[in-house]
C-alpha cells in the first residue's frame, strides 16, 4: 500500500517553474475579416522580402542575390509582425508598391495598428479593405518576449531558398520578371 501523497504530483508545479512560450510556427497572412490586429512598434519586426509565390507551394523567401534566376513567380513584399486581439502572432504580407486599392488600404491599416487596435474587411465591390478602429476597448497587447530572428525562422523554417540549386530554383527558375 502507497501513501497517496508521496505519489501525488505537486499542482502547482506551473507556478514554481520559469515558462516561456516559444514559437513553433507563424501564418504568413493578414488577419481574417473583423480580426482586431496591432502592428509591432518596432521596425525590425518587418521585412523587406523577395517571396516565391504560386499556387503549387508554400511562400519561400529568395535571397537576394538569386532575383535574376526568377521567372512572374517573385514578389516584393514586406511582411509585419502583428498580433491579434487573441494574441496570436502573424506575418503581415503586403506588396512593397501600391498596386490597387487593396495593397494601399493593407498599408494604411498596418501604419493606423502601430498605435491603435485595427480591423480590416474587404470590400469586393469597391476593391479595398475598409478599416475601423476599436476605440479603447481592447488594452494594449502584450507582445512575446522574442526577436525579429525568431519571428523570421518560424515563418520560413526551411523555406529560404539562397543557391540555384535548391528544387524550387531549378522548377520556376527563368528570365526575371519581379513585381
Amino acid at each position: 500500500m502507497t501513501n497517496k501523497t508521496m505519489t501525488t504530483i505537486d499542482q502547482n508545479y506551473l507556478v514554481k517553474s520559469t515558462v516561456r512560450p516559444l514559437l513553433s510556427s507563424i501564418e504568413v497572412a493578414r488577419p481574417g475579416n473583423g480580426v482586431f490586429f496591432r502592428s509591432h512598434p518596432d521596425p525590425a519586426f518587418s521585412f523587406d522580402l523577395l517571396i516565391l509565390e504560386n499556387q503549387f507551394t508554400s511562400p519561400h523567401v529568395v535571397s537576394p542575390s538569386l532575383e535574376g534566376v526568377f521567372d512572374y513567380n517573385l514578389k516584393r513584399k514586406t511582411l509585419t509582425t502583428v498580433i491579434t486581439s487573441y494574441g496570436e502572432i502573424k506575418l503581415m504580407p503586403r506588396l512593397k508598391i501600391y498596386k490597387d486599392n487593396w495593397n494601399k488600404s493593407a498599408h494604411r491599416a498596418i501604419e493606423l495598428s502601430r498605435s491603435e487596435w485595427i480591423q480590416m474587411t474587404s470590400n469586393r465591390s469597391k476593391h479595398t479593405y475598409e478599416i475601423s478602429s476599436s476605440g479603447e476597448v481592447i488594452p494594449p497587447p502584450i507582445w512575446p518576449n522574442v526577436t525579429p530572428e525568431e519571428i523570421f525562422d518560424a515563418a520560413f523554417d526551411k523555406q529560404y531558398i539562397d543557391h540555384v540549386e535548391h528544387s524550387l530554383a531549378r522548377k520556376f527558375g527563368g528570365k526575371k520578371h519581379v513585381v
